[in-house]
């Protein structure tokens, strides 16, 4: 009796109160599951085994006394050691259930839910338990513990908390979700790095580290992932490949940290220039901020560094005729500091001559923080281009990181002074802090411990491409460099990196494998792609279009659902897109006439393919509309910025484009958006792009042969077991056409559709 009522509780599960970590469903067909008011994930790792304690509190929102089920989807190769669910006062009790069974189950959650992100769990445990009574508008808290085996790739150890894996927007939690690792390892840890979620890392020593996120009002829609690397030597480096078809090149992460004591003992002494921007835009709280921000950069400064301070406006006059030692000057630099006052005009040109007029030795990083509120006005010339020469001759033993305060700034010149002489460019919003951002990023790029790093492959088996980034940045005490790009050959090979610790050259080898196939790491890719697009976009802002760089823009834009100035498109409310404007002097819109004219054929014959239309899905729950309004405007107004600051040098929207194109390319963590706003998604090396209701194969032709299956029929889930690799594609939509190897058209639909089909007839849909 009990299975059939279960039965009869999937029918209320929708997309939108789906949670990927538990479900509580009442038994009452017309009560939704209960909502999720709190998600906290504590884990325990040592060496390899890890414990993972999972409480979560579901709430009764009902005037109602409710009878429900419990359903858990244990992680596969995890043994659950401990289920705690109190009623009353009272311990229920829960059970595992067999394999056959538990995938019964998930077929019908996936039917009723029509949320394919939930194929995750096929083939896994299910954990299932009777909750009664769930009183009236009460709580109900329910903790789990499971312990597994986290898996090594060689030196590099991952964990995976599976949170959801859905296209669709995941279930929000209306509380806090949480989650904490400590992680113990007998040997060095020297890389700690999650590409899902904004952690927090405290390390207590290279064998002990305390991981943290927290949120309020999650969207759960993507698993929490984390990596670490055991490494011995002074320097860590472990690389990640991802290459879903053998016959393309590949995509590889590398993550590179020095240990603790390397940190501590071989600090580089550098030369560092402070170029202080004093004019009179600067007067009230920005000079006041700037005088702060100057004090915590002298007084963070190395003993044996070597440094000067410029203020600048009219004219420029260092305070110094040549670099001081930080030990004896330290004082007089902050005494000097509150000296300075804001008046005159800008004369950025003047400054940069007087930053690079210092002798500079090979053996000294020579670092140069310039900070601006306003475009050249004044000095030798005022010319941008002229200003970027002076720049590049100072190209290869020079680093320039450049600050722009306010709206009022240059945002194409000091991107590309930056860009030019290896550094970053930032930018300080009217409403924020100089103090407080200038502090952030000094603090993390204060004590470099390798400089002018270089990495080669020994031997010819496997060649490395489109590295992002392009010139590999100094590395940091504390930090952590996250390198991406592309590769051809595969097996095992040497990795040489070089760099230099103060006047000696240092050398350290690695052994790395780069897989001939390999469709682990998804996430690799996006984040490559996103890189190498602000690259491009970069390249375009600061030399002109050409049709090469735009076509190459848009074709990464559309194959990944990334915003550009070129194919940026505003998600109006009911669904639709507009396309953005093209940007100033742009020469190409988002789709060409040929690519418009292939969709139009696609549509028509995918038309008489389905005649029927798609029933509109339920209504979102107050909360999780309101949440995808949110996003939804978020990412309208983006989209309209980038489109707009594009093709300006200066106001809101062109450092709003600048900031953009940065995260673009330092990206390491996953979308920055809710996926149901993206018009294109990427997915076991496929593309596919929203065609209407329809998610349609880029590889698709309208000459195809269609075959339709019902999404969610046995029909479905048998091609599941016979080609188990679709999972990965299914979860795109329950509207899909997918482009078999046969070259013929598998259209899921959840109207009309074959419910059942021989075994012939579905392997015979890849068959030539």
């Amino acid at each position: 009796m009990r299975t059939s009522l279960f039965t009869l509780a999937l029918i209320p599960v929708l997309a939108a109160a789906a949670a990927a970590q538990g479900l509580v469903i009442p038994v009452e067909p017309d009560v939704p599951p209960l909502a999720l008011t709190r998600h906290k994930v504590t884990v325990d790792i040592e060496s390899q085994a890890a414990v993972t304690t999972v409480e979560q509190i579901f709430q009764n929102n009902t005037e109602r006394q409710l009878e429900a089920h419990y359903v858990f989807p244990i992680p596969k190769g995890a043994v659950l050691t401990r289920f705690t669910m109190l009623v009353n006062g009272k311990e229920q009790e829960g059970a595992l259930v067999e394999k056959t069974e538990a995938r019964r189950i998930y077929n019908q959650i996936v039917s009723r839910a029509q949320d394919p992100g939930l194929l995750e769990y096929l083939g896994g445990d299910v954990f299932r338990a009777n909750i009664f009574p769930i009183l009236p508008r009460s709580s109900q808290t329910i903790t789990l513990r499971f312990s597994q085996v986290v898996p090594a790739e060689g030196s590099l150890v991952s964990y995976t908390y599976p949170v959801r894996a859905s296209a669709k927007r995941g279930p929000t939690v209306h509380g806090e979700f949480s989650i904490e690792a400590t992680v113990k390892s007998p040997a060095p840890m020297r890389n700690l790095y999650s590409p899902s979620h904004a952690v927090a890392i405290a390390r207590k020593n290279d064998r002990e580290a305390r991981v943290t996120f927290a949120s309020r009002g999650a969207s759960l829609d993507k698993d929490f992932q984390l990596f670490w690397g055991l490494d011995p030597k002074d320097v860590g480096l472990h690389v990640v490949t991802y290459r879903p078809d053998p016959r393309e090149p590949g995509y590889f992460m590398m993550l590179v940290s020095p240990n603790s004591e390397l940190q501590a003992k071989r600090i580089v002494e550098r030369d560092i220039v402070f170029v202080m921007d004093v004019s009179g835009s600067m007067a009230g709280d920005k000079i006041k901020q700037a005088r702060a921000a100057l004090k915590y950069c002298v007084n963070s400064l190395n003993d044996g560094d070597r440094f000067n301070i410029v203020p600048f406006s009219s004219f420029a006059e260092p305070w110094k005729k040549e670099l001081v030692g930080a030990a004896a000057e330290r004082k007089a630099a902050l005494a000097f500091a509150d000296t300075l006052l804001a008046q005159g005009g800008t004369d950025i040109a003047g400054a940069l001559d007087a930053a690079l007029s210092f002798p500079r030795t090979s053996s000294r990083p020579y670092y140069i923080m310039f900070m601006t509120d306003g475009k050249p006005t004044l000095g030798e010339t005022t010319d941008p281009k002229k200003i970027l020469a002076k720049a590049e001759k100072a190209k290869g033993d020079v680093r320039l990181f450049t600050w722009g305060v306010g709206y009022d700034v240059d945002t194409q010149l000091l991107d590309a002074m930056a860009e030019t002489c290896g550094g970053v460019s930032e930018y300080v919003r009217p409403a924020e802090d100089i103090e407080a951002k200038v502090s952030a990023f000094y603090a993390k790029a204060s004590r470099p411990v390798l400089t002018g790093l270089e990495l080669a492959v020994v031997g010819d088996k496997v060649q490395l491409a489109n590295f992002m980034p392009r010139a590999i940045p100094d590395l940091y005490a504390g930090g952590q460099l996250v390198l991406m790009g592309r590769y051809t050959g595969s097996g095992d090979v040497a990795l040489r990196l070089t760099g230099r610790v103060n006047e000696a050259a240092e050398t350290f080898t690695y052994e790395a494998g780069f897989a001939a196939e390999d469709k682990k790491h998804g996430f690799i890719e996006p984040l490559w792609a996103k890189r190498r697009i602000g690259a491009l976009l970069d390249q375009i802002r600061m030399h002109g279009e050409t049709k090469e760089l735009v076509d190459d823009v848009i074709r990464l834009s559309k194959e990944y659902g990334i915003q550009t100035p070129y194919t940026s498109y505003l998600i109006l409310e009911d669904g639709r897109q507009m396309g953005a404007a093209a940007p100033a002097g742009g020469t190409r819109g988002a789709m060409d006439r040929a690519e418009a004219e292939k969709r139009r054929d696609v549509e028509g014959k995918l038309a008489v393919a389905r005649p029927e239309a798609p029933k509109p899905e339920p209504a979102a729950a107050p909360a999780v509309k309101a949440a995808e309004d949110a996003a939804r405007e978020e990412h309208n107004a983006l989209a309209k910025s980038v489109a707009s600051g594009f093709g300006k040098k200066d106001g809101k929207d062109a450092v709003e484009t600048a900031s953009y194109l940065r995260r673009l390319k330092e990206a390491d963590k996953g979308e920055a958006f809710d996926r149901s706003l993206v018009r294109s998604r990427k997915s076991a090396g496929r593309t596919f792009y929203a065609l209407r209701d329809l998610w349609v194969d880029d590889a698709f032709e309208a000459a195809d042969k269609t075959t339709l299956v019902k999404f969610g029929s046995p029909a479905y889930f048998r091609l599941l077991e016979l080609r188990p690799e679709l999972a990965e594609i299914f979860k795109v939509s329950v509207e899909l056409v997918v482009r078999t190897s046969a070259g013929k058209a598998l259209v899921i639909t959840t109207t009309g559709g074959a419910e059942t089909l021989s075994d012939p007839e579905l392997t015979g849909l890849f068959a030539k």
